[in-house]
């Protein structure tokens, strides 16, 4: 790749649907047994919309500034049904399989009740096959053969990542020990930032869900103990499991520009002009 102009969009793990109303979690009490290394972890979650709610938990071993400690051994209600009064529900973990070490005053302990709703300013692409590659006649060679491909639902940007936003976050990096090889340009601030590099994008990514209090993707090393916040030339280890922002891979930007149109050569139809003159932005063009 060619690191001086790229698309910036940032991509999200998501699965569920949209809905009206945010779940709320309150009450979060985590209290560790007598004797052993299990925390109880009780709380009380409610939902307008009466959702069913993917319950889950994410830990802080340096009193909340990242939740990095992993939470694998969870037991007890991770799926509820919500309504719109509070209820009380409790969990348990196994702090020493996943941490091994007590449970102490700079620990912090979150709930997160998911009930499928987009973050703001991102849009869902449902999960589903979708026809990959290029029509004939138009395109190159490695895009072919055209094939099925399955995809996840993921949330994505709906637009790119404008200079106002890049130069924001950045403030937020740079304060907290990440190094970028440029600063990046834009025609305005609420034009793409461009003139970035790969590697520079993802940093970004991980400073975004730092500041946003999720769960890096990217990092140094294959056992995900170091987040990626420095260097070039070395290409980052994901870490496709974690809740953080990334860039999107081929196959999830193709099907999301190519909206729900099948066999076209544009999200819109086959002709450059259909309906639509000349864009000036990558939007995702998926339509519900």
């Amino acid at each position: 790749m060619k690191p001086k102009i790229l698309a910036v969009l940032m991509v999200l793990s998501f699965s569920g649907s949209l809905y009206a109303a945010d779940p709320v979690v309150s009450n979060v009490v985590p209290a560790q047994q007598a004797g052993t290394k299990l925390v109880d972890i009780t709380f009380d979650v409610s939902n307008a919309d009466s959702d069913q709610l993917d319950m889950s938990v994410e830990v802080s071993d340096d009193a909340g500034t990242t939740f990095l400690v992993p939470v694998s051994a969870l037991s007890g209600v991770t799926r509820v049904n919500a309504t719109p009064t509070p209820t009380g529900y409790a969990l348990a973990w196994d702090a020493g399989l996943d941490f091994n070490q007590q449970f102490n005053s700079n620990m912090v302990v979150r709930v997160i009740a998911d009930d499928g709703s987009p973050p703001a300013g991102m849009v869902l692409i449902p999960a589903g096959d979708f026809i990959m590659g290029r029509p004939s006649g138009s395109g190159f060679s490695e895009e072919l053969p055209i094939h099925t491909n399955t995809i996840s639902a993921f949330c994505v940007d709906q637009f790119e990542v404008t200079k106002a936003l890049w130069d924001d976050l950045k403030i937020y990096a740079d304060a907290n020990s990440y190094g970028f090889g440029n600063t990046g340009s834009g025609q305005g601030a609420f034009h793409p930032v461009h003139t970035v590099n790969w590697y520079d994008v993802v940093k970004w990514c991980n400073a975004r869900s730092e500041k946003e209090g999720l769960t890096p993707v990217y990092y140094t090393d294959a056992g995900f103990t170091t987040v990626y916040k420095t260097g070039k030339g070395t290409a980052p280890f994901p870490n496709w499991a974690v809740n953080g922002f990334r860039l999107p891979t081929e196959a999830e930007w193709e099907k999301a520009a190519r909206g729900t149109r099948v066999g076209n050569r544009y999200p819109w139809g086959n002709s450059i002009g259909g309906g639509v003159t000349s864009p000036a932005r990558a939007d995702c063009f998926w339509k519900t």
